[in-house]
């Protein structure tokens, strides 16, 4: 029987069969070197998805409150009848810092954003949060003529009490638009009948330097009344 010689080039691998043996050559590729070359590919790969996911977004920021839950914890009801006929009924939003943080983060992912828009929408939200107290209202009444919260003449007084009793009137009070999408979206609690107002009251009672809500608030009231009634809407903050 005649054997054949093999080059050292085909040597790295030779099969196993009844009339040869199994030869591994010295200077073939061993499967070490297969290993590491994996490993270096795969670890390029990694860094080049990594780098170009950032490119394109920015991960979000970890947030421990869902939206959902931040609007339900913050949102109250209040309602004023005429025996068993419905006057007024309104959904009140308080848009707290915790409200707002969560606002941010829902309408970053909705919107996907960067980190850099983020911090810009966060800093906008502290900023009006450290000069105002602020509610969304979704409010529906019996007849819509008296509707007209954002109205000089409005048939309605709001007011914003603390615990202590002291209390302040609006210094601001805007219709929204009802059919945007966004305000549908983030205030669920807008239906056919109603209408959205942003009120906003001063952070401050009188000339003084400690905030209507101050760390020692324990809790507060968002009061509607007039002619047709009273509705009161409370929140503890401790």
């Amino acid at each position: 029987m005649t054997s054949r010689r093999y080059s050292r080039r085909e040597m790295w691998w030779v099969k196993d069969t009844p009339g040869n043996k199994l030869m591994v050559a010295n200077d073939g590729p061993r499967l070490t070197d297969w290993i590491l070359a994996f490993l270096i590919i795969t670890l390029c790969l990694t860094f080049f998805i990594a780098f170009s996911g950032c490119t394109k977004q920015a991960e979000l920021r970890p947030s421990g409150l869902s939206y959902t839950k931040a609007l339900n914890r913050w949102t109250r009801e209040g309602r004023i009848y005429d025996g068993f006929e419905s006057r007024l009924v309104a959904y009140a939003t308080y848009r707290g810092w915790e409200f707002r943080e969560t606002y941010v983060r829902e309408y970053v992912k909705r919107y996907e954003m960067d980190s850099y828009q983020e911090d810009k929408l966060l800093a906008d939200e502290s900023a009006d949060y450290e000069a105002v107290e602020e509610f969304f209202l979704a409010v529906s009444t019996h007849d819509t003529k008296w509707n007209d919260l954002d109205n000089n003449n409005s048939i309605w007084n709001l007011y914003l009490k603390n615990d202590k009793g002291e209390r302040v009137n609006p210094i601001d009070i805007k219709r929204v638009d009802e059919d945007s999408p966004l305000i549908k979206k983030f205030y669920p609690q807008m239906d056919l009948w109603s209408y959205g107002y942003i009120v906003r009251f001063p952070k401050y009672a009188g000339v003084g330097e400690t905030p209507l809500l101050g760390d020692d608030t324990i809790s507060f009231e968002l009061i509607i009344t007039g002619v047709l009634g009273k509705t009161e809407m409370g929140w503890r903050l401790k």
